[in-house]
């Protein structure tokens, strides 16, 4: 083996050879995983991005927003909850860099169970069924805003964090 360091010793009436990596590869290599371990949040550089979303005028109470990479893009999408018409996307260190579609549903109904009705352990929108419980709550926003969806958004290289409001229009 090139550059390795090599222990003879002899167990018996045989001759051990024992090979060892070189020191600096063993530095390198440690080095690596140090570097790779602290405070990165995977391979893509991110920008936190939050806001607030009404449509025709009203807060949108409930929903999710997505940021779907396109074009040159390449990196994975990323999103979070609507919840009393403010979004912040801080997830692995927020939305990656570069251009995306944005997807937003609403839903009617109400926040989910867990931040409201805990009494009943459910919140309105929510009915019992044998399976498990059932969300009732309906998706309301026109197609060009999640299926079709027309909006987009470039997210370019910059510390602290991108405010970006959504007033969508029916």
């Amino acid at each position: 083996m090139r550059g390795a360091v090599h222990d003879y010793s002899f167990a018996g009436s045989e001759l051990l050879l024992k090979t060892q990596p070189p020191r600096p590869i063993l530095v390198a290599v440690a080095a690596a995983i140090v570097l790779v371990g602290c405070g990165q949040k995977g391979p893509y550089e991110r920008v936190i991005v939050s806001g607030s979303v009404s449509y025709d005028g009203q807060p949108v109470e409930f929903g999710m927003i997505r940021f779907q990479p396109t074009g040159e893009t390449r990196a994975p999408a990323s999103g979070g909850y609507i919840m009393n018409s403010e979004y912040k996307v801080d997830q692995r260190g927020g939305v990656p860099v570069g251009t995306h579609k944005v997807i937003i549903q609403a839903f009617t109904g109400g926040i989910p169970a867990s931040s409201t009705d805990r009494s009943k352990g459910r919140a309105p929108g929510i009915e019992d069924d044998p399976v498990g419980p059932r969300k009732t709550n309906k998706q309301f926003l026109p197609p060009k805003y999640n299926d079709k969806t027309e909006l987009t958004i470039q997210i370019d290289s910059q510390s602290g964090e991108l405010t970006k409001d959504w007033d969508l229009t029916p």
